[in-house]
């Protein structure tokens, strides 16, 4: 008798396994969605969504983000004065991301005066966006996609989930929009290194 207890226990508790073992891949897959996944929800056409990857891959930028590149003084860089790029200010700091250093990472993760923010530029569209990379008050780090909405980058969340965001409008593209956590927007200058030289002498130039 106790052993035919035993046996449907046993049964039991493969039965409830099996079932969280399913329910776990799926919620797995359910955070894990493709950026092909999440541009077709919001109502692209798949035939114009794999032209448009096939030639941004063809076409597309060697590196796709950076992690905190290195800074140097306005001094070191004096030779580049006529390069032209964006500037980030924050307080009494100031930092100048050259264009050239933009056409070759398409997202920068960085930090200003303690601030965590992104870099990101859109060779595409010629578009560029300083944002924080706060978000529920967690620091995120972004990678860029082989992907395009309204023209422009879009851009992925690092690591765990996927999520997507436009960068030139900062929405999180998700089906519902009352569930997305968009990117703030952070002001930026254009300058040449040698306006900003004289502006900011004590300014950083990051490679």
């Amino acid at each position: 008798m106790l052993w035919k207890i035993f046996q449907k226990k046993k049964w039991v508790i493969a039965l409830l396994f099996v079932g969280l073992l399913g329910l776990a891949v799926a919620f797995n897959q359910s955070q894990n969605v493709s950026v092909e996944q999440v541009l077709i929800d919001r109502g692209m056409d798949s035939t114009v969504l794999s032209e448009q990857l096939s030639k941004k891959v063809v076409g597309g930028l060697l590196d796709s983000s950076i992690d905190y590149p290195a800074r140097i003084s306005v001094a070191q860089a004096e030779s580049q004065s006529s390069q032209r790029g964006i500037v980030a200010s924050a307080g009494t700091r100031h930092l100048f991301y050259s264009f050239d250093l933009l056409s070759r990472y398409e997202v920068i993760n960085d930090s200003i005066s303690g601030q965590p923010i992104l870099v990101a530029f859109c060779a595409t569209c010629e578009t560029a966006v300083i944002a924080s990379r706060v978000l529920g008050g967690a620091s995120v780090y972004f990678e860029a996609t082989d992907a395009l909405w309204d023209g422009a980058l879009v851009l992925e969340s690092r690591g765990g989930g996927s999520r997507f965001w436009a960068s030139a409008s900062g929405k999180e593209l998700v089906v519902d929009e009352a569930l997305s956590k968009d990117l703030t927007f952070l002001p930026f200058d254009i300058s040449t290194l040698g306006e900003f030289s004289l502006q900011y002498p004590e300014g950083l130039v990051v490679e």
